[in-house]
């Protein structure tokens, strides 16, 4: 709750903090202990992830990347797509999700955008308690004038809810 707070405040005159308890600010141990024996994911044979080919018109191209925790895309989708400073985004990455299931329905695309989703219970195979769990996921919105293509398969790396996508500009004839 400490770091939700705390990770809320946009600046310091917007901070409060009345009571300060240090020792009620701790991590649960079984978080900890999962933390410690999480596989390290290696993104070597992935590289390069973004890649711009260069063109006179183009000198210096820019990439805007927005991440956003949804808390939940079905109550929310409306909200995302009229939200003026997500929709500058080349790549919109999104956690927290909510959805289910391993089909994603067409009313949760954004219009210009290629989406990859991974939802919570395809990311756990060791852990049963959290595949079934509630909420989680993750959704990458990558802008339809790019290249992007899903990279699904890293070995050794499981209980950790991700999505990697490589992106390269389109060419243009």
């Amino acid at each position: 709750m400490a770091y939700v707070a705390l990770s809320r405040t946009t600046s310091l005159e917007g901070l409060r903090i009345i009571d300060f308890e240090e020792k009620k600010i701790y991590a649960d141990p079984n978080v900890t202990t999962a933390m410690e024996n999480m596989s390290h994911a290696s993104f070597r044979s992935t590289r390069p992830l973004l890649h711009f080919v260069k063109s006179a018109e183009h000198a210096a191209p820019t990439l805007t990347v927005i991440h956003h925790n949804a808390e939940g895309l079905p109550p929310h989708m409306e909200d995302l797509k009229s939200h003026h400073e997500l929709g500058l985004a080349d790549v919109l990455c999104i956690t927290e999700t909510h959805l289910s299931g391993s089909f994603v329905s067409p009313k949760f695309q954004l219009e210009g955008y290629d989406m990859f989703a991974r939802n919570r219970h395809v990311s756990y195979t060791n852990r049963v308690d959290m595949a079934t769990k509630d909420g989680g996921g993750v959704a990458v919105y990558c802008r339809s004038s790019l290249q992007a293509e899903a990279r699904r398969y890293f070995h050794d790396v499981t209980d950790l809810e991700f999505s990697v996508v490589k992106v390269e500009s389109r060419s243009e004839p």
